[in-house]
């Protein structure tokens, strides 16, 4: 099973953007490692709605 930390964010190109940045430095200082699978940018209607996605993140479990 894949352990995601899971990201919402503004749907904008800027949010994104941003999200991608700030995710791996996060995680680091978090104590999170990648475990090397793809990150996910997951967009659903309902968030969409709300001007919101996610940005989902592959770790491994401590």
């Amino acid at each position: 099973m894949h352990a995601y930390v899971v990201f919402r964010i503004p749907h904008t190109a800027e949010g994104v953007q941003s999200a991608w940045s700030d995710a791996f430095p996060t995680l680091q200082k978090a104590g999170y490692r990648l475990n090397g699978k793809p990150a996910i940018e997951r967009y659903s209607g309902l968030l969409l709605q709300q001007g919101l996605c996610e940005l989902c993140m592959p770790i491994l479990r401590p």
